[in-house]
């Protein structure tokens, strides 16, 4: 991933006594890669086709280009 991102920790872990309600509240888990349902997820997946293809010697098309911010 790009950025740093992460992700409360789910409720039951405190139910299964991993940790406690107050840990929870403050702690937070560092995500090593992209998930699914992660906006960086499907970025992620298109540039690596993209890139996929383009060695396959594919061109890409104009119309399915991410837009450029300026």
């Amino acid at each position: 991933m790009d950025n740093e991102m992460y992700i409360e920790p789910h409720p039951a872990l405190v139910a299964c006594g991993f940790m406690t309600k107050a840990q929870r509240k403050i702690l937070a888990i560092l995500l090593k890669k992209s998930m699914y349902g992660n906006v960086d997820a499907a970025i992620k997946f298109f540039k690596l086709l993209a890139e996929h293809m383009k060695k396959m010697e594919m061109k890409q098309s104009l119309a399915c280009r991410p837009m450029r911010v300026l």
